[in-house]
């Protein structure tokens, strides 16, 4: 099509394309299969002007273009994921001719062939932990002076133990936080496949103060599904002083490291 570019989703095994029932990137219907190497590319026609390497570049601030295409790309990958193993593509995946993908499809015919076995049967989960580490650090104070006074501590001992605590409490807080989260992960690896750690630094703080400590992506089988949902449940319970927060099923965007 002249003047257009190819947007692509994402890949699956020939033989398993399906229609989205989503809107395309640009809010149309349209979409078409790319096939080549016994793989078929789901993509939509765009304007080569505003999708060409040089326009999504200056896109990148525009939050207001940005925004609702991630958002329509997402939901078409979601649809067809829902029916299908899907590769998902980054973001921002734009080729000049249906040939040029059908190159790219051939090159890597045996990365994606293999990792569509991979990923058979399989979606990605999102875990994020949170905690508040002054919270705990009170928690922890007011155990400490409990044991105190049941040591037998005096009135005016007691007061400068607890001044004395206070000032230096944060740093075990935070340390038994992330201990405990890191529990929770171990316990979520026993119903996973694979996982990715994320940069909990980058997450805002949520109600009460409370931080994340850990933000985790794990790959779970269908099959294991309840048991992984289960262990988030009684994480929670067991560690009262954490907010796991839990999303997905997702398709696998986190597990599929292709050119």
């Amino acid at each position: 099509m002249t003047g257009h570019d190819l947007w692509v989703y994402g890949v699956v095994a020939q033989g398993d394309e399906v229609r989205p029932e989503e809107r395309n990137i640009e809010g149309g219907e349209d979409f078409v299969w790319i096939r080549a190497a016994s793989l078929a590319a789901l993509a939509s026609y765009v304007p080569a002007a505003d999708y060409n390497e040089k326009a999504l570049a200056r896109h990148q601030d525009d939050a207001s273009w940005v925004v609702g295409r991630v958002q329509a790309s997402a939901a078409v990958i979601a649809d067809v994921f829902s029916r299908r193993v899907i590769i998902p593509f980054k973001f921002g995946a734009v080729f000049s001719t249906p040939e040029s993908l059908q190159k790219r499809l051939h090159e890597q015919r045996t990365e994606f062939h293999e990792l569509l076995k991979r990923l058979e049967n399989k979606e990605e989960w999102g875990v994020k932990i949170f905690g508040s580490i002054e919270a705990q650090s009170i928690r922890m104070v007011e155990w400490k002076l409990d044991q105190a006074v049941k040591n037998g501590v005096t009135s005016g001992k007691l007061y400068m133990l607890k001044k004395q605590l206070r000032q230096s409490n944060l740093r075990d807080a935070e340390r038994d936080l992330k201990e405990k989260a890191r529990r929770v992960h171990q316990l979520l690896l026993m119903s996973t496949d694979a996982h990715q750690i994320g940069k909990a630094a980058s997450e805002p703080p949520i109600s009460g103060n409370s931080v994340c400590l850990m933000k985790s992506s794990y790959l779970v089988s269908s099959s294991e599904r309840n048991q992984f949902l289960t262990r988030i449940h009684d994480a929670g319970r067991q560690y009262e002083e954490l907010q796991v927060k839990v999303s997905g099923p997702w398709a696998p965007y986190s597990f599929c490291r292709t050119k």
